[in-house]
């Protein structure tokens, strides 16, 4: 599987079979290990898409709605910890794990304040990156499903009090 450009005009559809896979993300600026990382990934049964650089990475998750996101932290337009900082500030994206990777560990003094996930110096172990990859997926998804279960919950909640009469029921 090569590198697929990221077309923002397109759109997968509801019933598409591509739905079926787990998505990954990845924003990688050297076409050669893009194209190994997309391997990597599509071996292992998930989708992946490419993309060597962008400035805004908000119409990409919308678009695509990755699984797991994984950036390169030096860029050429602006770095992958500020990409990492937009999707974590996006209420609808905030829980997709990111990882960032760099050959240049010192940036781990400033990583906390992009809110990723995880970080793996270059070079990597695919196989770490994979497992990595996968360990992130699992803990998002089930935080996702928890966080829905306590949403609707708490609106059960707040309707049995509302419909029992009680006064000052909050499911808060």
């Amino acid at each position: 599987m090569s590198i697929q450009n990221f077309n923002n005009n397109s759109s997968l559809n509801a019933g598409n079979s591509a739905d079926l896979f787990l998505k990954i993300l990845a924003v990688e600026p050297d076409p050669s290990l893009g194209e190994i990382l997309c391997d990597m990934f599509a071996d292992a049964g998930y989708e992946c898409k490419v993309v060597q650089s962008c400035s805004d990475i908000i119409p990409l998750m919308e678009s695509f709605h990755p699984d797991l996101v994984l950036i390169e932290y030096f860029l050429p337009t602006l770095n992958g910890g500020e990409l990492c900082t937009q999707v974590k500030s996006d209420h609808r994206f905030s829980g997709v794990p990111v990882i960032l990777y760099s050959a240049y560990p010192q940036i781990l003094w400033s990583i906390k304040d992009y809110g990723c996930d995880e970080f793996i110096a270059k070079p990597f172990d695919l196989d770490n990156l994979l497992f990595t990859a996968e360990k992130l997926i699992v803990k998002g998804k089930e935080k996702r499903r928890f966080s829905l279960l306590a949403d609707t919950l708490k609106n059960r909640l707040s309707y049995m009090g509302k419909f029992l009469g009680v006064k000052g029921f909050s499911a808060n």
